[in-house]
């Protein structure tokens, strides 16, 4: 516990930090035996990846009418962290830095609410350095910043930030993008050149099935973007001068050239 306190009293405003593997336990940023334990932390900086027991807590309570909720922050400052279950959190916040690379998780969830889907207000969902992020790299990336048991997701909508002729945001793996309350076990924080892109391909990737030279994932439309094929034959792959992933955002004026 980062606060534990055994009598009638709160649990407030602690700080629970895990780094350098720490895991194989339960975790509680408060506890309280008959108060409310609220606006406390648990920051994940490199937990164990195989602890099957590694459940992590906002805060708890023995009296089942206190606040256990309110405030509680799950921090994420480092690529693949590891947890069993998360409980009792209002917020997530993940910082993006010089050790996220694209195609990082940075924490794993085996399950949430040890069996019951942890609900958050997709307002309560956010990132920090994501501008400096962004500028510190080029073309389309993506980090997954939440991988696991599904969240329920409240108020949910996707809007990027347009940067130039880039976009930033938060998205996720829902099947149902246009409903307010939506289900998903990914979070994402994706990166694209969705105008103004020129791309060109002179050899085969392996594995890939779709190429593209401009995209959007977060509702713009893509525009003036060039696909060029030079040279080499691409079977069974679709090539698309202009790709806009979401549900959202026309193409338009996009150019692909073989």
């Amino acid at each position: 516990y980062a606060g534990q306190t055994l009598g009638t009293g709160n649990a407030e405003n602690n700080t629970l930090i895990l780094k350098g593997g720490a895991g194989g336990g339960y975790f509680y940023g408060g506890w309280s035996n008959q108060g409310n334990a609220t606006g406390n932390t648990v920051i994940l900086s490199g937990t164990s990846t195989g602890a099957t027991d590694n459940g992590l807590y906002g805060g708890f309570s023995n009296n089942p009418g206190a606040d256990v909720t309110t405030g509680n922050t799950l921090r994420v400052t480092t690529k693949d962290n590891y947890a069993y279950g998360i409980a009792n959190f209002e917020k997530m916040q993940f910082d993006l830095g010089t050790g996220i690379s694209n195609g990082d998780t940075m924490v794993r969830v085996q399950q949430t609410s040890f069996g019951l889907p942890q609900t958050f207000d997709w307002t309560k969902i956010g990132v920090t350095g994501d501008a400096d992020w962004v500028a510190g790299g080029t073309g389309s990336r993506r980090v997954t910043l939440y991988d696991g048991y599904p969240l329920t997701l409240n108020n949910y909508g996707i809007t990027g930030t347009i940067s130039g002729d880039y976009e930033y945001g938060l998205n996720t793996n829902t099947t149902t993008p246009t409903l307010t309350s939506v289900s998903a076990g990914k979070v994402y924080f994706d990166v694209n050149q969705f105008k103004n892109a020129e791309v060109t391909y002179n050899s085969v990737p392996s594995g890939v099935t779709r190429i593209f030279a401009g995209t959007s994932t977060l509702g713009n439309t893509t525009r003036n973007n060039t696909l060029i094929l030079d040279g080499v034959h691409f079977p069974y792959v679709y090539a698309q001068g202009g790709y806009t992933q979401s549900v959202t955002g026309d193409a338009k004026d996009n150019t692909v050239i073989i």
